[in-house]
C-alpha cells in the first residue's frame, strides 16, 4: 500500500483539513484539472482533492462528502494508475474493524492523469477511453461508471463491504475485493479477479501487484496488461459479451 492510501486509510478527514490549509477555495462550474496539480475544492456537500506523489509518479483525486457524520462516511478515490477505491469509516473504534476499501483497477487505455471536471451538481473523472466517473456534489457519492453497471447502497458496513459493487463493465478490470483495516492488495497471497462482460479469471495478487519496497504495485497498465491477460486468461479479452 503506497504513502497516501495509508494515510487514506488512517483518516481521510486529516488529508483534507492539512489540505485545506494551503488549497481550501470553492470551486465554480466549469472547473477542470488534467495536469494534477495540487488542488482542493470544496463543491455543495463534496470536498474534491487532487494530490500528486512524485516518489511514485502517482496523482491521486479523492471525493470526500463533508456533512459532520463523524466517522461514518464513504469516500472514494481514482489514480493515474487504473486505481477507484471505495473507502468505508464504519463508527468510532479500532482501524481494523472499523474502517474498509473495496478496490478495483482499470489499467487498460489509461489516461496520462484522471481527467477532472465540474459542471453544475456533477463531478466527472475521466480514468480511460472507456471509463468515466460521475459522483453528485449534493451527496459526493457516486452515481455512474460509464460501459458499467454499478450498486450503490444507501446504508454502507462492513458486511455489504461498502455498499459499492462494480457488478458488470464492458471494459477490462481487476476486482480485488474487500478488505478490513487494509487495502486488500496489501495481502499479496489473496486472489483478484479480471473481469470483462460476463466473464472473470482468477489470479493471485503477488502476480499482478509488485510488493518490493512496502505497498502493492501495479504490474501491468495499457498494452502490456492487455498482453498479460491475453497470456493468462485466453479469451477474456474480447469485445463481443
Amino acid at each position: 500500500m503506497n504513502h497516501f492510501i495509508r494515510l487514506h486509510l488512517r483518516s481521510i478527514k486529516t488529508i483534507l483539513a492539512l489540505t485545506m490549509i494551503f488549497f481550501g477555495n470553492m470551486a465554480q462550474a466549469g472547473f477542470s484539472n488534467d495536469s494534477c496539480q495540487d488542488d482542493h475544492q470544496t463543491i455543495g456537500s463534496t470536498d474534491l482533492q487532487i494530490l500528486y506523489y512524485a516518489a511514485e509518479d502517482t496523482c491521486y483525486v479523492s471525493v470526500h462528502s463533508n456533512p459532520n457524520l463523524g466517522l461514518y462516511y464513504r469516500d472514494f478515490m481514482v489514480t493515474n494508475k487504473g486505481l477507484f477505491m471505495v473507502f468505508g469509516s464504519f463508527g468510532p473504534g479500532s482501524e481494523s474493524t472499523k474502517t474498509g476499501a473495496q478496490e478495483y483497477f482499470f489499467p487498460n487505455k489509461l489516461k496520462k492523469n484522471p481527467i477532472v471536471s465540474v459542471d453544475q451538481d456533477i463531478i466527472t473523472i475521466k480514468l480511460t477511453d472507456e471509463i468515466t466517473l460521475r459522483f453528485s456534489t449534493a451527496t459526493g457519492q457516486i452515481t455512474q461508471i460509464t460501459n458499467s453497471i454499478i450498486t450503490v447502497e444507501d446504508t454502507f458496513t462492513p458486511e455489504n463491504q461498502a455498499g459499492v459493487k462494480i457488478t458488470r463493465s464492458k471494459s477490462l478490470h481487476i476486482d480485488s475485493g474487500f478488505a478490513l483495516g487494509k487495502s486488500p492488495t496489501a495481502i499479496s497471497k489473496a486472489n483478484s479477479m479480471i473481469r470483462k462482460f460476463d466473464r472473470s479469471c482468477q489470479v493471485k495478487n503477488s502476480e499482478l501487484f509488485d510488493y518490493t519496497g512496502g505497498g502493492a504495485r501495479l504490474r501491468y497498465t495499457n498494452q502490456e496488461f492487455e498482453s498479460f491477460v491475453a497470456n493468462k486468461c485466453p479469451g477474456l479479452n474480447t469485445s463481443a459479451p
